[in-house]
């Protein structure tokens, strides 16, 4: 088997398209079709599914396409060894980021990691999806909450309740009902993908309950479920991280102390390598950091 034309299918693999993969390399779309075909032929098997616009791996594939991962992992920590182990990190590293998480925090954790190794070049993205990491090419993410079994590796890195929350003037409005009653009151909540919009879990004296409710909104963005409690129109279901700048402020307060919401765990999500690149185990190590030094992630 021609290593060449493993590097030829990573190229297609990671561009998703035979023109992009011929432009970039400098070899003719139909030498490279030639090519893979002629891996396939050899393997036995379909690496890639072809439309007119672009290729997308097939199961196969994808374990292919990871082990060439790996070899170009080995490859680069046998190059970085050569010129010098202590050597700055380099390259670029892509991340996805839970949306609010991002918004709130990661941007000065950031720049605070462009400052330490300024030869990475960090690709961010916000997103709530749970993007295939191969298929993405995504070196790693953080995750919320429970995690399927994946076969990633997963990484705890912090955690935090959430809390009953609304705006002080909406607590001079409603006087305080029993946990029972929580429908009588307007409720914000929020749906997505992953979150039930018409239904929470609270735990309090010593037992947990699924509560259906019924919202007066729902909304899909965290944040702004936050500025809504925060105009005063309800009670929302918020993690402690969200709201603790307007909890320091008592622009927002904690009702019904006694009842909470499900902690969410917060995971760092990457693929299992034998040779890990440097860049990766640099980032793990500091977001791992950032997240035990962030008090409103870690508190309960």
């Amino acid at each position: 088997m021609d290593k060449n034309t493993l590097h030829y299918f990573s190229v297609i693999a990671e561009k998703k398209s035979f023109q992009a993969a011929s432009q970039l390399l400098a070899i003719p779309r139909s030498t490279l079709s030639r090519k893979i075909a002629e891996l396939e032929t050899a393997l036995g098997t379909q690496l890639l599914n072809r439309t007119t616009r672009q290729v997308s791996l097939t199961e196969t594939g994808i374990l292919i396409y990871q082990q060439c991962q790996r070899m170009q992992d080995v490859y680069e920590n046998i190059i970085a060894v050569a010129q010098n182990s202590s050597s700055l990190p380099s390259g670029i590293l892509r991340v996805s980021v839970p949306v609010t998480l991002g918004r709130m925090m990661f941007a000065r954790w950031m720049v605070a990691f462009n400052k330490l190794y300024p030869d990475i070049t960090l690709d961010i993205c916000l997103s709530d999806s749970y993007e295939n990491l191969v298929e993405n090419q995504i070196d790693l993410a953080i995750r919320v909450g429970e995690l399927k079994s994946s076969g990633l590796i997963s990484k705890k890195i912090g955690m935090t309740p959430r809390w009953l929350i609304c705006a002080e003037r909406f607590a001079r409005d409603y006087k305080p009902v029993k946990i029972q009653q929580l429908n009588d009151l307007p409720l914000i909540s929020l749906k997505t993908d992953q979150i039930a919009g018409d239904r929470w879990k609270l735990t309090g004296k010593g037992r947990s309950e699924l509560y259906d409710i019924k919202p007066a909104m729902q909304v899909n963005d965290m944040l702004t479920l936050l500025d809504i409690v925060r105009q005063g129109a309800g009670i929302g279901l918020i993690p402690y991280f969200v709201a603790q700048p307007y909890l320091s402020t008592n622009e927002l307060l904690r009702i019904m102390p006694d009842y909470e919401g499900e902690v969410a765990s917060f995971h760092l999500i990457y693929q299992k390598r034998e040779n890990m690149p440097r860049k990766i185990r640099v980032f793990i190590e500091f977001i791992s950091q950032h997240m035990r030094d962030e008090k409103s992630l870690q508190t309960g």
